[in-house]
């Protein structure tokens, strides 16, 4: 809707509209609204010409029926090479096919023996795992097995480009998924907040008109992160760690405290063991106050030695109000002045 009055809270003033009509009568039955689209719809891949997307099973649909004939048909052969047809005289009677059997035959040239009809076995298996391959490709089986095997001898950071690149190639069926779910999360929420059933928002969020943002972590969309993310980080910081030993000032252009935020991110780091900014600029500040402190300490002690190696030296008795008095006096009281 763009003509409802959002102050009025009723049904009819709602973006978003539902009616329904009688067609026939040309008259409205009903009319309400939401608060929200109610309705979210997953993608995976719309053609061109066709209103409703297809589906890995929609596309894989023709391997499967094939891979189904291909099986019915190794079952019958299987059965045919275990259980064989039997060629046998025509005056042959009770014939016993069961183990241990036994026929007789009529005469010394009747004969009993299995109708061999050609069929090849090892071929029919080939036929199969090729065509269950096919529909594994279509579903992206050996993509989802990758997030969580290790293949072969390959290195962590081999398996996290492989994983990547795997990734990339479902960007967008991801982008879509993540858009459905996104939707999908938004409404439930809203509809949680307004019955109530969620804690109140903190007047620091309402004051900032903070925004939701949704972090998805699984596996899928860690992946994806860590190649878009991380693959540029790690190659920049490979490509720019001799020419940050050649010149070292060239490192001021790289923000550590972002970059630290970034790997994090991207690597998928819980938010719970992340520290707050505040936090961080707390601990710096206390860090500095101490170095500054114990960096004071020791040059106090460095004079005092100093002062009274001097003293020694000279033989001298130091004077009233002089620093090597100062010295002496808190030296007296135990150095609770350094």
């Amino acid at each position: 809707r763009t003509d409802y009055n959002p102050n009025f809270k009723n049904s009819k003033n709602m973006p978003w509209a539902c009616v329904y009509l009688d067609l026939g009568e040309h008259h409205i039955l009903m009319e309400s609204g939401y608060n929200e689209f109610p309705f979210a719809v997953f993608e995976w891949e719309r053609y061109p010409g066709f209103a409703y997307s297809s589906s890995p099973a929609q596309d894989a649909m023709p391997d499967i029926k094939a891979l189904n004939i291909i099986k019915k048909s190794s079952l019958q052969i299987a059965q045919t090479s275990a259980e064989p047809p039997m060629m046998a005289s025509e005056e042959m009677h009770d014939i016993d096919l069961s183990p241990r059997g036994i026929t007789y035959l009529p005469t010394k040239d009747s004969r009993l023996e299995p109708v061999r009809t050609g069929e090849n076995y090892p071929i029919t298996l080939q036929e199969l795992a090729n065509y269950e391959q096919a529909v594994k490709d279509w579903f992206y089986v050996d993509y989802f097995l990758a997030l969580q095997e290790k293949q072969g001898n390959m290195t962590a950071t081999e398996v996290m480009e492989l994983q990547g690149e795997k990734a990339a190639t479902l960007s967008t069926f991801i982008v879509s998924l993540n858009e459905f779910l996104s939707k999908v999360i938004q409404r439930s929420f809203n509809l949680l907040m307004r019955a109530g059933l969620l804690p109140e928002v903190p007047l620091s969020l309402m004051d900032k008109k903070a925004v939701i943002k949704i972090d998805f972590t699984g596996p899928l969309a860690q992946n994806q992160k860590k190649y878009h993310q991380m693959g540029g980080t790690v190659q920049a910081l490979s490509a720019v760690g001799p020419i940050i030993q050649m010149f070292p000032n060239a490192g001021d252009f790289l923000d550590g405290d972002e970059l630290m935020k970034s790997t994090m991110e991207g690597m998928g780091m819980p938010q719970n063991v992340i520290r707050e900014d505040d936090d961080v600029k707390k601990i710096r500040e206390e860090r500095i106050k101490a170095q500054q402190e114990a960096a004071a300490q020791q040059q106090q002690m460095a004079m005092a030695q100093t002062l009274m190696q001097n003293a020694d030296k000279l033989g001298q008795t130091a004077q009233q109000g002089s620093p090597m008095d100062e010295l002496n006096q808190r030296l007296a009281g135990g150095m609770n002045g350094i």
